[in-house]
């Protein structure tokens, strides 16, 4: 089989993957998570399926199936991947049962008219890319 056709075949697969561009695997934000904040990180972007972004779960009982038992350890490092740049909220959830939704800052933001007001204009692409204060 040629080059050519053995890449054709590699971009027709329907197999659905976790995209982390090198610039976030190697950005200061990323190398200094803590291990668990990377992998909440990868459950949370494996939701993404190209026109949801800010619309990715982060609760416990969609995590649950994942292996995430505890809201505390995935609260405090959806926290940590907010403040790093990589995770954004888009609507804040609350008591009893509605979720919060967020996006992965190295994506686009996809419409959606639920936003909460002002997250649309104040989502910044890249953060985890820019100085902290």
């Amino acid at each position: 089989m040629g080059r050519d056709k053995a890449r054709r075949g590699a971009r027709a697969t329907k197999e659905r993957f976790v995209g982390l561009p090198f610039h976030v695997l190697h950005s200061a934000a990323y190398r200094g998570l803590p291990h668990v904040a990377r992998s909440l990180l990868i459950d949370i972007a494996e939701q993404y399926k190209g026109d949801n972004n800010g619309q990715l779960l982060a609760s416990r009982a969609h995590l649950e199936k994942l292996g995430w038992h505890s809201a505390g350890v995935i609260h405090k490092n959806v926290h940590v991947l907010e403040q790093a740049g990589l995770l954004y909220q888009t609507v804040k959830g609350g008591f009893p049962n509605t979720a919060s939704w967020y996006a992965l800052t190295w994506r686009d933001l996809n419409d959606h008219d639920d936003y909460d007001d002002g997250k649309k204009a104040a989502f910044v692409r890249n953060a985890h890319l820019k100085p902290t204060l």
